[in-house]
């Protein structure tokens, strides 16, 4: 359950990074460092459609941590019973 938490986190950085970081359209700054400065996020430049296959992980581990879930609240589970041959 670990594993999928942390893979949860991820996959929603991934979405909060591609709406809020900047990463295109950069100037450079006539100073003395020559500091770079970008001014676009991902999904400004590329449009919103591009949240969907960024979204598509987090779906996933969605999906898996639910069956994990409810796994684990069902229970141990009878299966066949062993032969004795």
């Amino acid at each position: 359950m670990r594993l999928t938490t942390a893979a949860l986190v991820w996959s929603f950085g991934l979405l909060l990074a591609a709406l809020l970081i900047p990463a295109f359209d950069g100037q450079t700054v006539t100073n003395s460092s020559g500091t770079t400065l970008p001014s676009a996020t991902f999904v400004q430049v590329n449009g919103t459609w591009v949240l969907i296959p960024i979204a598509l992980p987090a779906v996933v581990s969605l999906v898996v941590a639910f069956a994990i879930r409810r796994r684990h609240l069902g229970g141990p589970r009878a299966g066949p019973a062993p032969s004795r041959d």
